[in-house]
């Protein structure tokens, strides 16, 4: 079923009323069902609201990778906000311009999420959002030297997770890996995407997210069924051989964010059976 006069919180609160107890998010820090997932996200919404943060405002998110940083986005959204992702790795005077030059009236870090996270208030705020308006604004390196932010709506975020992987149809799958960075435009594709179609994501914290033995037990033992990186990283994934076990567990692997080479295909359909697609395309392009 196709919810095009949703919002993106609209749609997972859709999800959340359907199946209350399915897990939405397995962390190292917990697992999160859909109910406990749309609870918190209420609360740091109804508490963003409490400061101030209204329609049409920017609030950036610099949060490890960890299970806030799902309710701290739908939280948000919820509000009408949209949300700017910083990579807390980034470099001081990068993250200080990005902040700046987005205008954003808040940031969500390290030190803030537990107090929104612990607001009274847990209803959802029911605000009257339009499609058109701003889910997300995500820097992209620039061609001039200096990060650019790229505005994208929900109504394009809504069309990128109903329709924009129809051709691998991501419902048969249950479990996806998140592994990308959240201030790369392909964090959608293991975040909101799998959340709108009532999936489980398991979140890679930032050492499993790097090391391929790390990497390949946490699939293993999770269940994971998809793994979506770039075409370079997927390469090294698979350059120890005694760390690639994951890869006869896969169902499908996604690529994206540079150029598939196809010597790199003809190596991966020696070591697994999963389906290898191709999703590369501009960030302008949502995804």
């Amino acid at each position: 079923m196709i919810y095009q006069k949703n919002c993106v919180h609209e749609q997972f609160e859709f999800r959340t009323n359907k199946n209350p107890n399915s897990i939405a998010i397995v962390a190292c820090d917990r697992s999160l069902t859909y109910q406990e997932l749309n609870s918190e996200a209420n609360r740091i919404a109804n508490a963003l609201i409490e400061l101030g943060i209204k329609p049409g405002d920017i609030v950036a998110l610099k949060l490890e990778r960890n299970s806030f940083l799902f309710s701290a986005i739908i939280g948000i959204l919820k509000v009408g906000a949209a949300y700017l992702p910083i990579d807390p790795a980034l470099p001081i005077s990068r993250i200080e311009y990005i902040f700046a030059d987005s205008n954003a009236s808040f940031c969500i870090d390290n030190n803030t999420i537990y107090n929104l996270s612990k607001y009274q208030k847990d209803a959802n705020p029911n605000l009257e959002i339009s499609l058109d308006s701003i889910c997300y604004c995500v820097y992209t390196s620039g061609s001039t030297g200096q990060p650019k932010g790229v505005l994208i709506t929900h109504r394009n975020v809504i069309n990128f997770c109903n329709y924009g992987l129809d051709f691998i149809d991501i419902t048969r799958f249950n479990r996806i890996i998140c592994t990308t960075t959240i201030g790369f435009d392909m964090f959608v594709t293991e975040s909101l995407l799998p959340l709108l179609n009532g999936m489980t994501v398991v979140l890679a914290n930032e050492s499993q997210a790097k090391t391929q033995s790390e990497l390949n037990k946490l699939i293993i033992d999770k269940n994971v069924e998809i793994l979506q990186t770039t075409p370079s990283k997927m390469k090294i994934l698979i350059s120890n051989q005694k760390e690639r076990d994951y890869l006869s567990k896969l169902k499908a692997i996604i690529l994206g964010g540079e150029v598939l080479e196809e010597t790199l295909v003809d190596e991966l359909v020696q070591y697994t059976d999963a389906e290898i697609f191709n999703i590369y395309g501009p960030t302008e392009a949502t995804v």
